[in-house]
């Protein structure tokens, strides 16, 4: 492997990118996370590659296969118009031929991988005027192929330029979706299923680009679902001003389609509140409303109860908490004890005592009596006083 990056050898694969990671990561540099860091590492290793997997994937090849799995197309260019070359191992015994059946073991994969290479880039010769055959790993006719590394499931980029800019392509079928952390992927595939198919690149639990199978329905989605309390969905072109700090609020006139981060903010801790999902009722957001509006009736409630209780009834006091007058404890004792007095009465016969000074004590009771209703009476005004002011 050194001595061919050393001369420059043309290196080829099928399908080749995790191949090309994992023999840079064991065998010489970790892999860096800045990608245009990735792509420089990659191409001073390996300087001249081909990927058949992308080569097969142009219209060239494309519109005349069915499918670019190794195995399917191996099968394709033994057909015409395409001719299969034939090669042997120079030793008996050793190595491979075209009757063997031993996909997914790396020799085999690589000898699959490289009769298809020659097949291809020969076609290639007999396309021109005049003829070119064989076409050589040096041929010209191969540049538009070297250095690009196919890129699988993903829609709007084909490939990985390892020696310049990698294809500016139109992501306005792909848009920025933000929902509650409760949604899994089954939710976003239903929010989108009037549309068709999606692919679904996870940003963070409640964010992730959505990008449509049926480009075409973009519009429709920017007219459908563009506002809601529940999720926030935007086009991937405005997000990406929202990312660099260029966007302009507009949310209150084009309902949603464009926003500023703080607006986003807002929106977020409210859908946080009440997180649903497209295929349940919103139940429990109704709940919650209720609930908030009904918090301040049971609090005017309680204060008008409160209030009514002072004033309308004026046998009872206010009911706010406060601490025991003494004369109010004196009071307590003395209508217990005169109940007691009357318990003891009625069950012994009625008994006149007289006191020290000779003075009745039904006398002295009655007396007391009376001064405890005054006093009674003044705090019961002055607490009907006090409430009023409440």
């Amino acid at each position: 492997m050194c001595a061919c990056m050393l001369q420059g050898k043309l290196i080829i694969g099928h399908n080749m990118l995790l191949d090309v990671c994992h023999v840079i990561n064991r065998c010489y540099f970790p892999l860096p996370e800045d990608y245009s860091e990735f792509k420089e590492m990659v191409n001073c290793v390996f300087p001249k590659v081909l990927d058949t997997k992308y080569m097969s994937d142009l219209p060239l090849f494309k519109n005349r296969m069915s499918s670019n799995i190794l195995g399917h197309m191996y099968k394709t260019l033994s057909e015409e118009p395409f001719k299969m070359c034939i090669a042997k191992s120079e030793e008996e015994g050793h190595g491979y031929n075209t009757l063997n059946d031993k996909y997914h073991e790396a020799a085999y994969d690589a000898y699959v991988t490289g009769l298809c290479f020659i097949t291809m880039a020969n076609h290639l010769g007999s396309l021109q005027n005049p003829k070119v055959y064989p076409v050589l790993s040096s041929s010209p006719l191969l540049n538009p192929y070297l250095n690009k590394l196919f890129l699988v499931r993903v829609q709007d980029s084909p490939y990985i330029n390892l020696v310049g800019k990698d294809p500016i392509v139109s992501r306005d079928h792909v848009f920025f979706v933000s929902f509650p952390k409760e949604w899994k992927t089954y939710d976003l595939t239903q929010l989108f299923s009037p549309f068709g198919g999606v692919f679904i690149a996870w940003l963070s639990n409640t964010s992730a680009y959505v990008a449509l199978y049926h480009r075409d329905q973009a519009s429709l989605v920017l007219k459908t679902l563009t506002q809601s309390d529940t999720y926030i969905v935007m086009t991937y072109a405005a997000h990406q001003q929202l990312q660099d700090e260029r966007a302009v609020c507009k949310c209150a006139h084009s309902s949603g389609k464009s926003m500023c981060s703080s607006c986003i903010r807002k929106r977020t801790v409210t859908k946080q509140l009440v997180p649903s999902s497209p295929t349940t009722t919103s139940v429990r957001k109704r709940r919650s409303m209720e609930a908030l509006q009904e918090e301040p009736e049971v609090q005017t409630s309680t204060l008008k109860r409160k209030r009514s209780s002072s004033f309308g009834d004026k046998t009872s006091y206010s009911n706010r908490i406060i601490d025991p007058i003494p004369e109010e404890e004196e009071m307590d004792i003395v209508r217990h004890n005169e109940q007691a007095s009357t318990i003891e009465a009625g069950g012994h016969g009625k008994r006149r005592t007289s006191s020290v000074d000779g003075t009745d004590s039904s006398e002295r009771h009655g007396s007391s009596l009376g001064d405890n209703a005054k006093r009674q009476s003044k705090h019961r005004q002055f607490f009907e006083e006090s409430d009023m002011w409440d």
